[in-house]
């Protein structure tokens, strides 16, 4: 079963007038749930896709939060691991322009360089959780599902709308 949502790009947030014109259509599909891994080191976009991949999951993956914000216009995902600090555009700024765009998708950061303030810091700009690298594959795979886990209740309340970030209910 899919529930899908539409969802329009407001034209002077995006950039390019082209792709603010056309509608996205956003799905959630229980059967093969779909991850956008965002890490400038492609070591860990491996790993990751691997892991997540054996999972049964649909996974694709970019260098950086500039080639994320192009893949998650074309096509729709429910979560979204992003790397912290990477070049053109790091995971903090992603999640900004995530929300300002109104992308219903889950976001989860990951960094090399984490301190108790880098976490809150993630989770008031809307990530849904936080990892340390070095991670353990497990992990990530246990937020994952988590999260997941999360949008399907929301989608079974009335009135709950899949994607949603952070914790609470914003």
């Amino acid at each position: 079963m899919s529930t899908t949502t539409r969802e329009a790009i407001p034209e002077e947030i995006v950039d390019d007038p082209v792709s603010a014109t056309h509608r996205l259509e956003y799905t959630f599909n229980p059967e093969s749930p779909r991850i956008l891994v965002v890490d400038d080191e492609r070591v860990i976009r491996e790993i990751l896709s691997d892991f997540l991949g054996l999972e049964g999951y649909v996974v694709r993956t970019v260098e950086d939060g500039v080639q994320a914000l192009e893949e998650l216009q074309k096509r729709s995902y429910n979560l979204v691991i992003s790397d912290l600090k990477m070049p053109k555009m790091g995971g903090l700024d992603l999640i900004e322009k995530i929300t300002e765009l109104g992308i219903p998708v889950l976001t989860v950061i990951m960094t090399g360089f984490g301190t108790v303030e880098t976490a809150i810091e993630a989770m008031k700009h809307g990530a849904y959780d936080y990892i340390l690298k070095p991670f353990k594959v497990e992990e990530v795979i246990h937020i994952v599902k988590r999260g997941l886990d999360r949008q399907r209740l929301r989608l079974r309340v009335p009135g709950g709308q899949p994607g949603l970030r952070g914790h609470g209910t914003r």
